[in-house]
């Protein structure tokens, strides 16, 4: 028994001290269907060994709780039948720092009292939460003899699983894209989930089927909701399973038969998502192949098992993170951002004329392609707008408190602040902020400002706005009247010619950081922003992925903007009060000399 115990302590130090401490025996659980995800090395755990008592099984069982393969099946071996039965541990994974998050007392009779702190939870998407400041959960587990042994016979309802954080990102878990389809502007649109690495070709078709969330979709309060593809009833994987050849490289996804039923628009839908989704995000799938029924589910017109989204007409929009825009004084400069220095031109690509803005326009942006250029009064109460360098137009007497504008894709300006009169679709006064949109493709001197329906807002008010690269997506800061700030992202809902009309309810992000001044993308599937402390000393980075926990990225002293271009944390510059231009270097900040503020062309 001594060895055996000196054992368990040596696999212990081995697997780190982040997560629940764990035991090593050699069994097989992987799932007959499971994909080769390159998962690494496997920590197996001990079942019941015989003798404990109530504490010591309890323990156990939820160091058990870290190895979800074969459905938790190690963990099942301390339950009694019954409670085996009714436990659901995917319902929810409750996340927190490990063993010493645990306080667990007998409480005589058969009963235990665990008492837990936990810092985040995964619900039955897949999707991570993160709690603003850990939270307490006192519960009791109820312990049955059988056959002489203490089993657990009791759990609470919504007992689901217990596993730490750095088991839970560094050993059995990872994030991946799922992509939804919206098919007014033909574009797959991405979630962030997590997935355990067994089985992660099947998790990730059955997501896709599962459609997207209703921050996404639009939820009951939305009047408005974006137009993602509408699947006929009853379809779903016609086995829980979706093998991969390895050989050829190619995933079968075999579908009910009542996708059957789906026309070519709703076929080239699904087929955009699943391309998106499986290939390149598991190892080895390099091919798709949809059936239903066991009978081809074929586009009309399209190539055979299309590889891309671009095979049926979809796009994935992705950043291309070749273009930055500085300010040196009036003048706005073309930057590299790889070198900091001047971007080179080429016969075939020549840079457009950047306009000259004088001391009294500030907070530029510009169309993807650097023709229209918008900026923000110093009064915070106009817009003004170039068109290759000339300025063509001023908007003003419609809001004050103006943010920098942002651009989207399709050639949207989108710009939020205080409404000085009525707006919106409703005509009712706003004490909050409100959101416009410019189609900056249309020809003429005069083209309008549309207010998109937010609600949500309230009497909140925008501090920055932020479109992603798939021009469906909106990260906002905003600041209640309580002078807290808060960070959401939603979706944008078009009318039938794509004209944004609302922004659905959103998903809050990022509860742990107080102050947040400023956002940027810095992909995908993660925000950047930027925070200030209550007493103004120091401003901070962060990174907050769109599902998962936030990390900071380091002190940038005066900071009060920051800029992405999407492709990662590297091209991160931020904008100082000094002023000047921060880029991200490593873990460090320094100043790129001779510059003032900074953009990206279409963000």
């Amino acid at each position: 028994m001594i060895r055996r115990w000196w054992l368990l302590v040596l696999c212990l130090l081995l697997a780190g001290c982040g997560g629940l401490p764990s035991s090593s025996r050699v069994s097989a659980r992987d799932p007959i269907m499971a994909a080769p995800t390159g998962a690494g090395p496997r920590v197996e755990f001990y079942g019941p060994q015989g003798g404990e008592n109530p504490v010591e099984l309890v323990t156990q069982f939820l160091r058990a709780n870290s190895s979800p393969d074969d459905d938790y099946g190690v963990a099942r071996e301390f339950l009694t039948p019954g409670a085996d039965r009714l436990w659901v541990p995917g319902r929810a994974v409750a996340l927190n720092n490990g063993e010493r998050d645990f306080a667990i007392t007998s409480s005589g009779g058969g009963r235990v009292r665990v008492v837990a702190k936990q810092t985040g939870e995964l619900d039955g998407r897949g999707h991570l939460t993160e709690f603003a400041t850990p939270r307490t959960r006192t519960f009791e587990v109820i312990l049955a003899r059988v056959g002489g042994e203490w089993r657990i016979s009791e759990l609470p309802k919504d007992f689901g699983a217990w596993i730490g954080q750095v088991d839970f990102t560094q050993r059995l878990f990872l994030p991946r894209a799922v992509y939804y389809p919206e098919t007014t502007t033909r574009t797959v649109v991405p979630e962030r989930l997590w997935f355990p690495k067994t089985g992660l070709a099947t998790a990730l078709a059955r997501a896709v089927l599962a459609g997207p969330p209703p921050w996404m979709a639009g939820g009951p309060k939305d009047r408005q909701r974006p137009a993602f593809v509408q699947l006929p009833a009853d379809t779903a994987l016609s086995v829980d399973a979706v093998p991969v050849d390895a050989a050829r490289g190619m995933a079968t996804v075999d579908l009910t038969t009542a996708a059957l039923r789906a026309d070519a628009p709703t076929r080239a839908a699904l087929w955009a998502a699943m391309t998106a989704t499986l290939i390149g995000q598991v190892d080895g799938v390099q091919q798709l192949r949809i059936t239903a029924g066991g009978n081809p589910w074929e586009v009309q017109g399209a190539r055979d098992n299309p590889t891309q989204p671009s095979d049926v007409g979809y796009q994935l929009r992705t950043p291309s993170g070749t273009a930055l825009v500085m300010r040196d004084g009036n003048t706005l400069r073309w930057v590299d951002p790889a070198t900091g220095g001047p971007q080179r031109q080429t016969n075939d690509r020549p840079t457009p004329r950047l306009a000259e803005l004088t001391v009294n326009w500030y907070l530029p942006a510009s169309d993807a392609g650097g023709h229209q250029v918008f900026a923000i009064s110093g009064s915070r109460t106009s817009v003004g707008r170039w068109k290759d360098g000339v300025k063509v137009q001023e908007y003003s007497g419609f809001a004050r408190q103006l943010v920098r504008p942002s651009a989207d894709a399709l050639g949207e300006m989108w710009f939020a602040g205080l409404p000085i009169s009525a707006a919106g679709p409703q005509k009712s006064p706003a004490r909050g902020s409100v959101v416009w949109t410019l189609d900056s493709t249309q020809s003429g001197s005069r083209t309008p400002l549309q207010a998109v329906a937010a609600p949500w807002l309230a009497t909140s008010e925008v501090l920055a706005l932020r479109v992603a690269t798939d021009a469906q997506r909106v990260a906002v800061v905003t600041r209640d009247p309580r002078g807290v700030s808060h960070l959401f992202v939603s979706t944008i809902a078009r009318d039938r010619s794509g004209n944004p009309v609302a922004l659905t309810t959103p998903m809050e992000l990022g509860q742990g950081i107080a102050g947040m001044l400023d956002a940027a993308w810095i992909d995908d599937e993660s925000i950047a922003v930027l925070a200030r402390s209550a007493d103004n000393a120091v401003t901070q980075a962060y990174a907050v992925p769109l599902s998962g926990f936030h990390y900071s990225l380091g002190q940038v002293p005066g900071g009060i903007g920051i800029v992405g271009t999407g492709v990662g944390v590297e091209d991160l510059v931020v904008v100082t009060n000094r002023p000047s231009v921060l880029t991200r270097a490593g873990a460090s900040w320094p100043v790129l000399a001779g510059y003032q503020d900074a953009f990206v062309p279409g963000r």
